[in-house]
């Protein structure tokens, strides 16, 4: 097996000065823009792109907007038609930084009251058992006593409502 030549170690450190500075350029770029449209440019990429890949960088962009809350946008998106789009803004939402974990708990306790998917229910309880705080003890009580839904694997909603209820409680 042959060496890679002493000449090409010595670009290595001129290769990543090159990225770094792409980088820095790229960084300058994003930045040059309002935060309104690079938001408006992202939601209308979420919202009307047919490319599954597109519409879930724009999601995860939109969520990482530094000067944006981003549970402004996952409230919208538990209202999306797609019951999957719905399952990903709880998932988001249980991983939210404490910073944002009181708003992601009051979205997290209104999916799981009322949305028609077991599967988003069950997320937004497993997701209040991470973020959740004592404001979600009601609604996960009466998930625990009341939801009869099952996730796509047969896991009742109410068994995950129990267990952020300890969670939370501990």
């Amino acid at each position: 097996m042959d060496r890679i030549s002493s000449d090409f170690d010595a670009e290595v450190p001129f290769i990543d000065d090159q990225i770094r500075e792409m980088q820095l350029d790229l960084h300058a770029f994003i930045n040059s823009f309002d935060d309104s449209e690079i938001y408006d440019f992202l939601t209308g990429l979420f919202e009307n792109s047919d490319n599954g890949p597109t519409r879930s960088q724009a999601f995860t962009a939109l969520v990482q907007l530094p000067h944006r809350q981003p549970t402004d946008f996952l409230e919208k998106v538990l209202e999306h038609a797609d019951s999957g789009w719905r399952l990903a803004a709880c998932r988001t939402l249980g991983d939210l930084s404490e910073r944002w974990r009181g708003e992601a708990t009051q979205l997290l306790c209104l999916a799981l009251l009322k949305d028609a998917d077991p599967d988003v229910r069950f997320c937004a309880a497993e997701s209040l058992g991470k973020v959740g705080n004592s404001y979600a003890l009601t609604a996960l009580q009466h998930a625990r006593e009341h939801d009869q839904g099952k996730d796509y694997e047969g896991w009742p909603v109410a068994s995950a409502a129990a267990k952020a209820i300890k969670a939370i409680s501990s």
